[in-house]
């Protein structure tokens, strides 16, 4: 059940739930590398990502995303396509669609949808519910529900919890992924953060034949954006994650890249 472009376009990105009154620059396009050593029987992987987003007249945003990668031998990818509407400075969502190719371990359709609700007189408190649908080769899919908090602190710190609950097919199998992260810095300057990941996962396709289902697993992510000028600067992330199933395996995956606002 595990999509990066579902993270990045449709439950949000990791500096921390945007409200709806920040001022972000009017377009912004990243590209990032990314490089993937997994232990036990498991070729590493690789990827690569391109990602748009577009402010538009009344804060609205248009986001878009290609990946290209090879995961557990196989190669595939996915196009996303996001858009986020504000309603008022309380009130914005976000609805997301994704299509994949490649075989099993991509989806060939996801949908996304996630409602933010902003709290309090300086709107530092953000609450997010979403819903999600995607399909799979052979009959799988997953589906469930998102939900969220986060706390605007002084001194430019972000702090969010929320969980994931999935049910996958075939089986009706239930899991969930609690997590919490936290984000400090500031937009034109820096951002760094902290997520941490520990749940439970029911399918996950380790090739074009073998799936493994119903398992516990863990990841920690660091994430850094660093502005070098107005206009431009570097991203980089690194996952640790494992897989705690009976044939479980761990990956460290470290990327880089370059984004451009303008």
């Amino acid at each position: 059940m595990r999509c990066a472009t579902a993270l990045a376009i449709g439950a949000g990105a990791l500096w921390g739930p945007a409200r709806a009154q920040e001022t972000t620059p009017d377009r912004t396009i990243e590209l990032m590398h990314t490089a993937s050593r997994l232990t036990g029987p498991y070729d590493n992987g690789r990827a690569e990502q391109l990602r748009g987003s577009w402010l538009l007249q009344g804060g609205h945003v248009l986001r878009g995303e290609l990946v290209d990668e090879r995961r557990f031998g196989e190669s595939g990818g996915l196009a996303a396509l996001g858009y986020t509407h504000v309603f008022s400075p309380q009130w914005n969502a976000t609805a997301a669609v994704s299509a994949g190719h490649g075989g099993p371990i991509w989806p060939n359709r996801r949908v996304d949808v996630d409602l933010s609700r902003a709290w309090g007189q300086n709107l530092d408190f953000v609450t997010r519910v979403g819903r999600y649908d995607a399909r799979y080769d052979g009959g799988r899919s997953d589906g469930g529900w998102r939900l969220a908090a986060a706390v605007y602190l002084p001194g430019g710190w972000v702090a969010e919890a929320g969980t994931v609950f999935n049910t996958s097919q075939p089986g009706h199998v239930r899991s969930r992924m609690p997590f919490i992260a936290l984000t400090t810095g500031q937009e034109g300057q820096h951002y760094l953060s902290l997520r941490v990941a520990q749940g439970r996962e029911a399918y996950q396709a380790v090739g074009e034949q073998r799936q493994i289902a119903d398992f516990p697993s863990r990841s920690v992510t660091l994430a850094g954006r660093l502005w070098l000028s107005p206009l431009w600067g570097l991203t980089a992330q690194a996952e640790h994650y494992i897989n705690r199933s009976s044939g479980g395996y761990e990956r460290l995956s470290v990327s880089a890249g370059l984004f451009y606002q303008w």
